[in-house]
């Protein structure tokens, strides 16, 4: 039912309902940090490209995760659910897809080009500061780009976890490795292989191995350890310890923070290495 005319149009798609061609155009939540998939479609009648149907232009919004019309929005004068709901009953599995693939890209450069003192993320920071809980980078950023490892044949995402305590200066990041075709199903449903690697020291250990073999986990490890990943996984911890910096400047100014000063250099490291604090962050 949708055709792509042009994918760098203002309307890229193409569209007939009951015999009337639409050019349509497409609109997305702008928070980084939402996981909707809320996706508006600005329905104008004929071929013409743009702004001079605007008048004309019929319009209601999706979700492409549920694929459901969405409720009307009484603040937009030009919304027609009647539009909307005689489109989405001939969507087909295709057009979804089409519509879930303009929506991911649209959020991950979004996720990307917005300045971190720009984007209000949550953080749990009584666990981080208290417990020195780790946060996934995908918790923060839903659409955030994302690495896969292949080894014997067999795929994982690579999910993974920083320290943004405050005043902790680890260079470690857990990762949890997700089978990719579960993931693609939407679902995971087996136990999978957690790591944790010293990006700057070159280390990494088992931590779990879930429900694969233990010896093919160290090789998975071993992989990452000797392939190109130190500055990707720098980049990324160095972008969530800004991000929870500009958190607490909004939400947590005047709690209480354990600072580096006040570790004792026999106390547990604040990473939640297990390890005392002189012989990993200190």
């Amino acid at each position: 039912m949708l055709e792509e005319i042009d994918c760098s149009a203002e309307m890229p798609l193409r569209l007939t309902v009951e015999g009337q061609l639409y050019r349509v155009g497409l609109s997305f939540c702008e928070n980084p940090c939402c996981s909707c998939g809320t996706v508006g479609l600005v329905c104008s009648p004929g071929e013409a490209e743009a702004s001079t149907n605007k008048a004309s232009a019929l319009f209601f919004q999706v979700d492409v995760n549920s694929q459901e019309l969405l409720q009307e929005n009484e603040e937009i004068s030009n919304y027609d659910p009647v539009l909307g709901q005689s489109v989405v009953s001939q969507f087909s599995p295709e057009d979804w897809g089409l519509l879930s693939d303009y929506c991911t890209e649209f959020k991950r450069q979004i996720t990307e080009s917005t300045p971190d003192e720009e984007i209000d993320a949550y953080f749990p920071e009584e666990s981080i500061e208290q417990d020195g809980a780790m946060v996934g980078i995908m918790e923060i950023l839903p659409h955030v780009k994302y690495r896969t490892i292949e080894l014997d044949g067999k795929n994982f995402l690579l999910d993974e976890l920083y320290c943004v305590r405050t005043g902790c200066n680890c260079t470690r990041v857990s990762m949890g490795l997700w089978p990719l075709e579960e993931v693609e199903a939407g679902e995971i449903t087996s136990e999978f292989p957690v790591i944790v690697l010293d990006y700057k020291a070159g280390q990494c250990e088992v931590e779990r191995s879930g429900c694969e073999e233990t010896e093919f986990v160290r090789r998975l490890a071993a992989t990452i350890v000797t392939g190109n990943y130190k500055n990707w996984f720098k980049k990324r911890h160095t972008r969530m310890q800004s991000l929870y910096k500009f958190y607490r400047q909004r939400h947590c100014e005047s709690s209480t923070v354990t600072s580096e000063e006040k570790i004792g250099r026999n106390d547990p490291c604040p990473c939640g290495s297990g390890k005392k604090y002189k012989k990993c962050c200190g």
